[in-house]
């Protein structure tokens, strides 16, 4: 069985992840669903904010970090 086919299997048996379909759909239903223009946004606005968060690395510069030290 291929990785993605446990995957879709897990989240189709998966109790948490069937309300939240649930959910979504009574949102959409009820007409408080977004339209696909503002899905997208939202989601390049989220990864906008992710990729100009500082670093959680421990090594704050390259120069410090143990595969750096490493190289001769």
């Amino acid at each position: 069985m291929a990785d993605y086919d446990v995957g879709r299997l897990l989240l189709a048996r998966s109790p948490r992840f069937q309300a939240l379909l649930d959910k979504s759909r009574q949102s959409i239903k009820a007409g408080k669903g977004v339209s696909r223009a503002e899905f997208w946004q939202a989601v390049k606005q989220r990864n906008y904010k992710q990729a100009n968060q500082k670093s959680t690395s421990p090594w704050p510069d390259q120069d410090n970090s143990p595969a750096e030290s490493n190289k001769a």
